[in-house]
């Protein structure tokens, strides 16, 4: 009987320790924003375009605005890279950045930037469809608002002689120069043209991806840069898409164009750390 009474309090106890710590453990995902790309008016409350030569070097020269490069349609925004001549509004002769270096360009796509959800302790998923041929450099990525640290997400990078295999990366540093890299590629079956499912949970200590359903990369959030001065993850972030042309993806094959990009749907989340708050 002693025994028996020793292991009842036993479990009383341990019902306790769980019952009073279960809160803080429990929390939840709320919607805050459900994109379906259906309403072009209220569009630019939610999105900027970036304008001009931007980065790696790329071939492509951004033009903002819809109807151009960037469509809206019954199955969400479609960007499309062209070849097309196009001065640069930045051109400065003799500038040392190649940006404004450029005089001209031979190619246009598009790159979408929101605008009024900064994500931090969120959960992204964005839908699209991918284009297949060499050059080609479609992305889904968040970028870091932080000035004094860098910190970037690459939800899909796909070079497009490679249309199946998806690139996925968590970059973190002091500066973009001499920063860390941790990256995967992962073989998807018939990912040009088909839907890609592409989500990245950022929890307060942790960051998760997946590409259809699959996890594929994981990083503690509280991570230091090389240096140990800075934790380039626990800032806020803002997601880009655009389809790049070059780069990474190497010589343009200019018989791929004009090539298109789809993004059917983009949805955002936010962490509730206590579910019982959610209504």
């Amino acid at each position: 009987m002693p025994n028996m009474y020793r292991f009842g309090l036993l479990m009383t106890m341990v019902v306790l320790v769980v019952t009073s710590f279960a809160p803080a453990a429990m929390g939840a995902w709320e919607l805050v924003l459900d994109e379906q790309f259906q309403d072009p008016a209220t569009f630019g409350d939610r999105w900027i375009f970036e304008e001009g030569f931007r980065r790696n070097k790329e071939l492509q020269y951004y033009i903002p605005g819809l109807g151009k490069n960037a469509v809206v349609g019954p199955e969400g925004i479609t960007i499309t890279a062209k070849k097309q001549y196009v001065l640069n509004s930045r051109y400065s002769e003799g500038n040392k950045y190649w940006q404004k270096a450029w005089a001209s360009g031979e190619y246009t796509s598009a790159s979408l930037k929101s605008k009024e959800y900064s994500i931090r302790n969120s959960k992204v998923e964005v839908v699209v469809r991918t284009p297949e041929g060499q050059g080609l450099w479609p992305a889904i990525w968040l970028a870091g608002e932080r000035k004094d640290m860098y910190g970037e997400i690459d939800l899909m990078e796909i070079v497009g002689q490679k249309p199946n295999l998806v690139y996925s990366s968590i970059h973190m540093g002091l500066k973009v120069t001499g920063r860390t890299i941790k990256q995967v590629k992962n073989v998807f079956p018939n990912v040009a043209g088909n839907e890609t499912t592409c989500v990245v949970e950022l929890k307060p200590d942790t960051i998760t991806l997946y590409v259809n359903d699959t996890e594929v990369l994981w990083e503690d959030r509280n991570a230091y840069d090389s240096t140990g001065r800075v934790q380039p993850l626990q800032q806020s972030f803002r997601l880009i898409l655009n389809l790049a042309l070059g780069g990474m993806a190497k010589e343009l094959d200019e018989g791929v164009l004009p090539a298109s990009y789809t993004i059917k749907s983009v949805r955002i989340w936010n962490w509730v750390p206590d579910s019982s708050t959610l209504k």
